[in-house]
């Protein structure tokens, strides 16, 4: 309930610039790993549209971390933001 909370700005918006949504996603994900799914229903977003337009960019621009960075499609991955 608590990072549904932080997720609030873009919960219940159907479109939210990019900028917002990447503040967003750092914010959830600072304190623990979460899956593709997890982060889907806290934002309530499709999986396909947060891997395609956040969440492969913001790993490559090493602003999050995967939790099995060597098994990119491990049925475990998880996000984090950078420490």
């Amino acid at each position: 309930e608590n990072l549904k909370a932080i997720a609030k700005p873009v919960r219940n918006k159907k479109k939210v610039p990019p900028d917002i949504m990447r503040e967003v996603i750092l914010n959830v994900c600072e304190d623990n790993f979460l899956t593709l799914q997890e982060l889907a229903i806290i934002l309530d977003r499709a999986n396909s549209t947060l891997r395609s337009r956040f969440l492969q960019k913001m790993v490559e621009e090493g602003l999050i971390v995967l939790k099995y960075p060597d098994k990119l499609h491990h049925p475990g991955q998880a996000y984090r933001t950078k420490q």
